[in-house]
């Protein structure tokens, strides 16, 4: 009997120590398990470093919910801990999933405080996307599950006599495991991936390269403690980077006439620095003291034969949602291809995905510089000091400045951020706000009111607010479009199935043989060539279209479209579609009627570099060593900036010399380029300290208001 009772025990003993090992295991491989899901669906398979990283890191992060877990000491509490715990890392895991299929990149800390607001004015797209990842939400759904079905048997072993020398044990596992991840990271230091870790860069990179759970850990101690600084080398003349062969940066951008050929060189004339006088750049501590030092290490660009040359005109600007220049053809779009092939022709222009959307890309736009997520638009305040802004620019100077967008006038936070930006801010009071008297309240000239389904029509916003400018010269109006939105289907946009029809006339007229998506896309975007005529035409019975510039850029590439649909657009290949530089060129527009014949520009530039050209055409009084960008006319050359490689975060660059892809650190001189090695790897070296320091400064002048100290405002 005594026999038996012994081996009954030990059988216990055993069972007890079985269950206890496999609830300390559950976490650690649940965690791992989970973010692996979000992974594959998201970013795609790691490299062998990102891998370890998320690995150790959530091996980390599960011991110690372990660790926390056995302090607990009666079983039902633990199984409800253990399973609200579990339902908290599926929510917070596969929201980022869902963010990332419909933006293309993950959110951070600073981006939740929208989530009503997307959830309320993107409602279709969000329920949509959750519908299309329904079986990787079950997968996610697999630990709690688990926990569920087997929470009592795991849970089965004396809770009140667990030696204290499994706390230890636990809490020592979880120390090695960080520590293992941590040497991990700084192994990585391509890709800027031990940068990640030490200083928080952007949510996309971060989750990119470390994980969800660690990127959200990061977020939150840089938000109490304050990040780590990143350390730039700042030099005089910082800016002016050349590699010394294939052609000389020094003499502006790279013009040629119509036919094609290059313009005969013209004796050099001297123009004087776009920069204004009496700038205050005398603080020396903090970071307004490294900011003032390192846009006092800059060279000014130089004023050019193009200055002033719009000087007093009118200006329709308009930063298009999600728009492709493969939508550009002279059949489907003659107004759109008209302005794009008329006047200044961009050759070699593009669009940067910052880890925002459309925010960051609308802010780059309008400012000159760029941000790493949707709190650029939060954080210009009213109380913000924009200067260099084409509203307050224009606005100094009389101008009548508006802006209009068919959508929520609260969204990004715009009904503060526009009129800092020196607007007077006009959209859609979708939610009732009194007080604010928004497009419902405009009338068509039949007396009618616009409507307002998802997704509403820019060509109805022109037709409404034409008259609400046209007579109120001089003037500079904004317009955010919206019809471009995803979803791209005949269900999801109104404007997608308003032409239906139309575009699927055209493409059997020419024997376009696309996909559903693509014709989805085409039909939406067909609005900006309906909002563009519509526009035109006013100016034109008014008078004063020749009097008037058009000027037009996208936030971003369509990446509500998937990866086989942008491949079908842009011709290019499906497999890593996203770490293609040809994903993110795209057109920039600047027309007037009065421009007799094109002129060709192929000196690569990006958003950023809008606002200086377009202050240095119109004669605006700017300091162009204050911005990000660079007047692409000017003697300094743009560094094209585009952070990509599917979510992971890469900060790769062109110039007119080449391209550098920073993950495999592969440099592809532009056609005509010969250098040495040596040559090439220090200017490799060069440009990726300037793109560091415009990153890291860009960032620092919206988060310190830097430009209300230079100007004496603070």
């Amino acid at each position: 009997m005594k026999e038996t009772n012994v081996k009954i025990a030990r059988t216990a003993n055993k069972k007890y120590v079985r269950n206890l090992i496999l609830m300390l295991l559950f976490f650690p491989i649940a965690v791992f398990y989970l973010e692996m899901v979000v992974r594959l669906r998201t970013a795609g398979v790691p490299s062998g470093v990102e891998l370890s990283n998320i690995f150790f890191f959530s091996f980390s992060f599960g011991a110690m919910i372990s660790f926390i877990l056995l302090f607990i000491k009666n079983k039902r509490a633990i199984r409800i801990v253990a399973i609200i715990l579990s339902v908290i890392l599926a929510v917070l895991l596969g929201s980022q999933m869902i963010y990332f299929q419909i933006f293309r990149s993950y959110y951070g800390l600073d981006q939740t405080s929208m989530a009503g607001d997307a959830i309320t004015d993107f409602g279709k797209v969000m329920w949509s996307t959750i519908g299309k990842n329904a079986f990787y939400i079950l997968l996610l759904a697999i630990p709690t599950i688990l926990l569920f079905v087997f929470g009592k048997k795991l849970t089965d072993y004396p809770t009140r006599k667990i030696p204290p020398l499994l706390n230890y044990f636990c809490a020592s596992v979880m120390a090695f495991s960080f520590i293992c991840g941590s040497v991990s990271v700084a192994c990585d230091s391509g890709d800027y991936g031990s940068l990640y870790y030490y200083k928080y860069l952007d949510a996309t990179g971060s989750v990119g390269k470390l994980g969800i759970l660690t990127s959200t850990r990061l977020a939150l101690q840089a938000k109490i403690f304050g990040e780590l600084e990143e350390k730039v080398i700042v030099n005089d003349g910082m800016n002016d980077v050349t590699l010394g062969t294939g052609g000389d940066s020094t003499t502006g951008p790279d013009v040629t006439g119509p036919d094609g050929t290059t313009e005969p060189p013209e004796p050099p004339k001297v123009y004087g620095d776009n920069i204004m006088e009496n700038l205050d750049f005398s603080k020396t501590g903090g970071k307004i003291g490294e900011l003032n030092k390192y846009f006092t290490s800059l060279t000014p660009s130089k004023k050019n034969e193009y200055t002033g040359m719009f000087e007093g005109y009118n200006l329709i600007f308009l930063t298009l949602e999600g728009f492709s220049h493969h939508v550009i053809d002279p059949n489907l779009t003659p107004t759109l291809y008209m302005m794009a092939n008329d006047g200044f022709v961009f050759e070699n222009f593009y669009n940067g995905t910052w880890g925002g959307s459309t925010s960051t890309g609308e802010y780059a736009n309008l400012t000159g510089n760029f941000y790493n997520s949707t709190s650029c638009m939060q954080k210009l305040v009213p109380d913000t000091y924009q200067p260099f802004t084409l509203g307050n620019q224009f606005k100094k100077l009389g101008y009548t400045t508006k802006a209009y967008h068919a959508w929520t006038h609260t969204y990004y936070n715009r009904d503060k951020s526009h009129p800092a930006l020196g607007y007077e801010w006009i959209a859609y009071n979708r939610n009732n706000v009194s007080g604010y008297s928004g497009l419902e309240d405009f009338t068509f000239e039949d007396g009618t009111k616009m409507k307002f389904p998802w997704v509403p029509s820019d060509h109805d916003t022109a037709k409404i607010t034409v008259n609400d400018f046209i007579d109120k010269e001089p003037f500079h109006v904004y317009y955010m479009t919206i019809s471009g939105h995803t979803n791209y289907n005949w269900t999801g946009n109104a404007m997608c199935k308003k032409h239906k029809a139309f575009i699927n006339s055209y493409c059997q007229q020419y024997g376009l043989d696309y996909s559903e998506e693509v014709k989805a896309y085409l039909a939406c975007q067909y609005e900006v060539e309906l909002m563009l005529t519509e526009l035109v035409n006013n100016l034109r019975d008014a008078g004063i279209l020749d009097r008037t510039v058009f000027a037009m850029g996208a936030d971003h590439y369509p990446y509500g479209l998937s990866d086989g649909s942008l491949a079908e657009l842009y011709g290019i290949p499906e497999k890593n579609i996203s770490s293609n530089f040809e994903l993110y060129r795209n057109a920039f527009i600047i027309w007037n009627s009065k421009m007799e014949e094109p002129i060709y520009v192929d000196t690569p530039c990006s958003a950023i570099d809008i606002l200086p050209t377009l202050s240095n055409l119109f004669g605006l009084e700017y300091d162009s060593r204050l911005m990000a960008g660079t007047d692409i006319f000017g003697d300094i050359e743009p560094v094209v900036i585009v952070n990509f490689d599917n979510g992971k975060g890469s900060w790769n660059w062109i110039t007119k010399y080449g391209s550098y892809t920073t993950k495999t650190k592969t440099f592809v001189p532009a056609e005509g380029v010969t250098a040495s090695e040596d040559e090439i790897e220090a200017y490799i070296k060069r440009v990726n300290q300037l793109v560091s320091a415009k990153r890291k400064y860009s960032f620092y002048v919206i988060e310190n208001d830097y430009y209300a100290y230079v100007f004496g405002k603070k």
